[in-house]
């Protein structure tokens, strides 16, 4: 009431402050913006409210999140936007997951979180001398790569791009990346890592 704020952001999971904040903005004609960063959980409140109850605009990681909102919650495609790089475009797919490999090689995707990186450096640790298996690490973009990681970990990381990876890896192993969502086409088996 005292600020007259024209734009609100925030997140579009699903808490009840977030669904009070659009009804609000849409009263007071203040435009909304929410960003999805994951995906929709099964029992998101978004499934069963109308739009009274949504932002102006949808912000998604990928193509996959656009097409559910799109298709689940009737929400308009024009208000819908993909936030990311040109991986969203790419549509080379694999169709066939090869029953009979070894799981030799193995992808690392952390979450660009000092904490949840470490998780993996100790994944690395505990099976960096079995010989049977092949362990790359890829990091986010963004994520500041220290000179101890470099010193320790340097035959692990890879800076190839993700699209030339994927065609010899056998298993991806992440946590709480949205890059998974966009890897699911190549049909390769991946398994969320527990910290225990």
């Amino acid at each position: 009431e005292l600020h007259n704020f024209k734009n609100i952001i925030t997140t579009f999971e699903g808490h009840p402050w977030e669904i009070l904040i659009f009804l609000y903005s849409h009263k007071k004609k203040i435009k909304s913006h929410a960003y999805l960063h994951t995906f929709l959980k099964r029992h998101s409140p978004y499934f069963f409210l109308s739009l009274k109850y949504f932002p102006n605009i949808i912000y998604t990681v990928g193509k996959e999140m656009s097409d559910v909102i799109f298709k689940n919650l009737n929400y308009p495609k024009n208000k819908i936007k993909i936030l990311g790089s040109n991986k969203n475009i790419n549509t080379i797919s694999y169709e066939n997951i090869n029953e009979k490999k070894s799981f030799k090689n193995i992808l690392l995707l952390p979450e660009s979180i000092e904490d949840e990186v470490n998780i993996f450096l100790k994944f690395i640790d505990l099976y960096r001398n079995i010989d049977s298996i092949n362990i790359s690490i890829k990091f986010h973009p963004l994520y500041p790569v220290n000179n101890h990681i470099l010193k320790y970990y340097k035959n692990f990381i890879t800076k190839s791009k993700l699209e030339d990876i994927i065609k010899d890896t056998d298993l991806i192993i992440y946590r709480g990346t949205s890059t998974i969502f966009e890897l699911m086409k190549y049909k390769v088996i991946s398994i969320y890592l527990s910290v225990n």
